[in-house]
């Protein structure tokens, strides 16, 4: 029984380093200007067509946001973004857009549509949209069209640089896919070691193991976008 318990043991505590590994980081990007958000109010979302928004001419009647994710009820929203000053001289600026999977943006500067760099997957079910900003200064407002898919939706806004934004894109696919394989090549482990132990104790651990493995690759967006998994990608909402 002692060689058992001493696999079981080891497999537990291999759990709990792939665990930290895959947490996301406490430690953020620089500090960065805040964007000003502002939103419609229902009842002139109702009337509100995309040549009067991206135009002005409903400005009056845009609300402040408070700090924090606009929280938007299902439809079609818009949102007036104001944007401090950038510097595009060393670097290529960006305005990332956090919506849920299943919901769509696009992001005009006055009536110019700007054009999407990239999109990012991100910790649960959602992708964060990031925009190429206009070099001109000072910026313009700016108006994003949030198509959102349920009630509560968070959207969130950040300015960074495409620099940044891929940096860490590729930081969090790294880190997502060394737990994902940590977690798949220890249910492995624990179903080859019930092949020579036969406990069925092992064979729970190795469904433990590779269940927890789908959890976190699902949990963080990279599952969506990988070949086979990806076939989960209409359930993205409910991540």
């Amino acid at each position: 029984m002692e060689s058992p318990r001493r696999m079981l043991g080891v497999l537990v505590l291999s759990f709990a380093w792939v665990q930290a590994i895959a947490a996301p980081s406490a430690a953020g990007p620089a500090p960065v200007p805040a964007v000003r958000m502002a939103t419609l109010g229902a009842g002139d979302e109702l009337g509100a067509t995309e040549e009067a928004v991206v135009r002005g001419a409903l400005d009056a009647r845009f609300r402040e946001l408070s700090s924090g994710p606009a929280r938007l009820a299902p439809g079609i929203h818009w949102l007036r973004l104001e944007v401090p000053a950038v510097d595009s001289s060393a670097r290529i600026p960006v305005l990332g857009i956090s919506v849920p999977l299943g919901s769509s943006v696009a992001l005009y500067a006055g009536a110019e549509p700007l054009p999407l760099a990239e999109t990012l997957p991100a910790f649960r079910g959602r992708g964060e949209a990031m925009f190429l900003l206009p070099s001109r200064a000072p910026l313009p407002p700016l108006y994003a069209r949030v198509s959102a898919s349920k009630a509560g939706d968070p959207v969130g806004v950040r300015l960074t640089t495409l620099d940044d934004a891929s940096a860490r894109a590729a930081e969090h696919l790294r880190m997502i896919a060394l737990a994902f394989g940590a977690l798949v090549a220890m249910s492995l482990a624990a179903l080859l070691i019930w092949f020579v132990l036969a406990d069925r104790l092992f064979l729970q651990y190795a469904a433990l193991f590779f269940l927890q493995s789908l959890y976190i690759v699902y949990l963080s967006g990279q599952g969506f976008r990988w070949p086979v998994l990806s076939l989960a990608a209409p359930l993205g909402s409910h991540a």
